[in-house]
């Protein structure tokens, strides 16, 4: 089994890097060290090493658009930009960069449990993954609240880690994109409610 990852662009970890120097200074911690991560004890942002980072839109998730297959839901899946596991002094943590119309990209830093779930579905797939070639991903269902490490492969099925749970296990895109569906379906429901109990589950449902 061989996991590759694209190689992102020379902008985004330029982008990625500008950022964390940015919050470094902010918060009177000097400059971020991009060049190497024993420098110091400062953080670096390897370069290329930022996984592709995918959302789905919650029209692929209908039944009737289910009904068509998983490959043909997760074509629908559009990239919205880079994900990337950086470590520093304070530990590690996920920095996304999201890209925006026409516009300057986006950074989020996430810290906290979903860090270490990343590390975990990551090391597990190493060990677990079936023996093909697979591109590695993130697919992320926004407020649905689940997120996926995705194996994409061009001559198998495609496997996923969850990112939600706390000890990850392999899926098919089938599982996950039912779970998905079920998901969008009763957010749908919720909405059709009205009122302030659409907003409270819609904030509960919000996830990693």
């Amino acid at each position: 089994m061989t996991i590759m990852s694209r190689a992102t662009p020379e902008s985004a970890d330029a982008f990625v890097a500008d950022e964390l120097q940015a919050v470094s200074r902010s918060r009177g911690r000097g400059d971020f060290n991009t060049a190497a991560a024993d420098a110091g004890g400062g953080a670096s942002v390897p370069t290329g090493a930022g996984l592709p980072l995918y959302g789905m839109p919650l029209a692929a998730l209908t039944e009737a658009a289910l009904s068509d297959g998983s490959d043909a839901a997760l074509g629908e899946a559009r990239q919205l930009g880079w994900r990337y596991l950086i470590s520093d002094a304070r530990g590690p943590k996920i920095v996304d960069m999201l890209d925006q119309d026409g516009g300057k990209p986006a950074a989020m830093v996430i810290k906290g449990s979903l860090v270490d779930r990343f590390g975990k579905a990551g090391a597990l797939a190493e060990e677990d993954a079936p023996d093909r070639l697979f591109e590695a991903r993130v697919l992320d269902f926004g407020r649905l609240g689940m997120s996926e490490l995705w194996l994409h492969c061009e001559d198998g099925p495609d496997v996923f880690y969850s990112l939600a749970t706390p000890e990850p296990s392999r899926r098919e895109a089938s599982e996950v994109l039912g779970e998905a569906g079920d998901r969008a379906r009763r957010q749908a429901r919720l909405s059709d409610g009205g009122g302030g109990k659409s907003k409270r589950h819609r904030k509960d449902d919000r996830g990693g």
